[in-house]
């Protein structure tokens, strides 16, 4: 990863497209769909949540693992290719891409301070 490079990483729905604010910009945006994860609108006590709440993440830890790991391990390779925007992806872009983007950058912030580096995730 280079030091002190912005990395942009932001949700999107599907239905809605691609953030047209970024593909403007010409920025090397990588796409990770979030689509294969469960979908947590079909679970009473989790559909009114927002992708940030903590239990949403539980919910797809618990889940598909699996998955979750497979999508952090994408975007971090995306990274590693020189991408500098990572959006996740899903249907409704509430709950999935949500949850991925919002832990994805926790994990990128982590790795970054970690390693020393200033550039911060936008």
């Amino acid at each position: 990863m280079q030091e002190d490079r912005p990395i942009y990483v932001e949700s999107f729905s599907y239905q809605q497209g691609l953030p047209s604010h970024l593909l403007e910009s010409r920025a090397q945006c990588h796409v990770v769909d979030c689509r294969g994860l469960p979908n947590p609108w079909h679970r009473a006590g989790l559909r009114d949540l927002p992708g940030t709440d903590p239990r949403m993440l539980e919910y797809f830890m618990a889940e598909a693992p699996a998955k979750v790991e497979e999508l952090m391990t994408q975007a971090s390779e995306a990274i590693g290719k020189g991408y500098t925007c990572i959006l996740f992806g899903c249907v409704h872009g509430r709950h999935r891409s949500v949850a991925m983007s919002a832990e994805f950058q926790r994990r990128l912030c982590a790795q970054q301070k970690e390693q020393g580096n200033t550039a911060t995730p936008i």
